[in-house]
């Protein structure tokens, strides 16, 4: 006789699962065949979970947002990018710094925010573990549609699209001609979006099942 092939728990897009003292919403549909779920997490990553490396902050004011990269040619002057205050706008070194694999979000999940997540408990799909969603992720899995023109284009939750997906203002890790895909743009919009730009950071995580309590 063969090996009885195991079977998993399935999971809908929608379903909340409760890891780590956080809730994520299933953001693929799973089989019974499939060992993980991929997860975007319900919040936003508040001030003390992306960390003051690289939080955005303002004199006392301390935010739930960062930007997707900066540096000395690459800032707006609103904000406290870390620890690292600039007194005046330039953009001239923001060209080519729109690519997720260098980003300062990349950095930070991997390097602050993955090691409280059990890493053991994750699978890596596509060379990540932890990410942020893609655009396509947004359209193909999760409703939302193209509602631009050849001139201005951009995205907006279509009917099917849950609420979930474009309650907060977030980053994406999809890049643009410059720029960045982000939601939260005029609330149901997503447009491309300079990335010295202030917006919220929603981990998505392959969780395997068998961690699920």
């Amino acid at each position: 006789m063969g090996q009885v092939p195991i079977t998993y728990e399935a999971y809908s897009i929608g379903d909340i699962i409760h890891y780590k003292n956080s809730d994520w919403y299933v953001i693929k549909n799973s089989s019974t065949t499939e060992d993980y779920i991929t997860l975007m997490k319900a919040q936003i990553l508040t001030y003390e979970e992306l960390g003051n490396n690289y939080a955005l902050s303002n004199n006392e004011n301390k935010y739930d947002k960062m930007a997707y990269y900066w540096s000395d040619t690459c800032h707006d002057n609103h904000y406290t990018y870390g620890t690292q205050k600039y007194e005046s706008y330039i953009s001239s070194g923001c060209n080519g710094h729109n690519d997720y694999d260098g980003s300062k979000v990349k950095e930070m999940l991997e390097t602050r925010y993955l090691p409280t997540l059990e890493v053991s408990n994750l699978k890596e799909i596509n060379g990540y573990k932890i990410r942020l969603i893609t655009r396509d992720e947004l359209t193909n899995d999760l409703g939302c549609q193209l509602a631009g023109n050849v001139t201005n284009v951009y995205y907006s939750a279509g009917p099917s699209t849950p609420a979930f997906v474009y309650n907060q203002k977030y980053w994406t890790m999809t890049n643009g001609d410059n720029g960045v895909w982000a939601f939260g743009w005029n609330d149901r919009w997503m447009d491309e979006i300079s990335v010295y730009n202030d917006y919220g950071v929603r981990p998505v995580i392959n969780l395997l099942k068998s961690a699920i309590e």
